[in-house]
């Protein structure tokens, strides 16, 4: 049930941040699920492994979906207002007379960057320009004459030289789903984010 609270403070902590990875429930759980409503409704997670991504579904709401070779179950689940949770790289607790749920959750979140060797090379490119058009346009005889003058887009397609370096990010988000009065540890999830960015250094002209 914790799982949830975890993963919603996760997406205050990550932005927009989608992770996907493995769940796995030592005992079955149970989820708070939020409707659209608003109103709320209970999913549970029996024991076992799943591989589980989670989103948002709306500017206040994540999603959850667990698949384990049937049906999947998904999860809509509330932000809670007020949550702490490190952006780069620390350890966060949510503990369950906070998040009004059974268990409390235990997180650590980490961040490594790293920057690719440098890359020169032809890459396509193109660019827009106007050319000023002007035409007459009759009715009606010479005296219904008029000019009529336009910008008009062109388009040019070409190659330049570029200099640049790939951006790899590599978010991990770690959780453990515990007991509050014995510390048992009910579920674990370990999911990941992989960005890879262009950062460019020189940019020549297209021609």
């Amino acid at each position: 049930m914790k799982l949830l609270t975890l993963l919603a403070a996760l997406s205050l902590l990550s932005g927009c941040v989608q992770y996907t990875g493995t769940f796995t429930a030592h005992e079955r759980l149970t989820l708070i699920h939020s409707t659209v409503f608003g109103n709320e409704r209970t999913r549970t997670i029996p024991r076992g492994t799943y591989s589980t991504s989670f989103k948002f579904s709306s500017k206040n709401k994540i999603k959850l979906t667990f698949k384990s070779g049937g049906d999947d179950i998904s999860v809509k689940i509330k932000l809670p207002a007020g949550t702490k949770l490190p952006e780069e790289r620390g350890r966060f607790s949510i503990p369950a007379n906070r998040s009004g749920q059974r268990n409390n959750v235990e997180g650590f979140v980490d961040t490594v960057r790293t920057e690719g060797d440098l890359v020169r090379r032809f890459e396509a490119c193109s660019y827009t320009t106007y050319r000023h058009d002007c035409r007459v346009i009759c009715s009606g005889g010479v005296l219904g004459c008029r000019q009529v003058c336009s910008n008009y887009p062109i388009t040019f397609y070409g190659e330049r030289e570029v200099e640049y370096r790939q951006l790899y990010t590599n978010r991990t988000l770690r959780l453990e789903v515990v007991e509050p009065s014995t510390g048992e540890v009910l579920g674990e999830y370990l999911g990941e984010n992989n960005k890879v960015q262009r950062k460019y250094i020189y940019e020549g002209m297209c021609i």
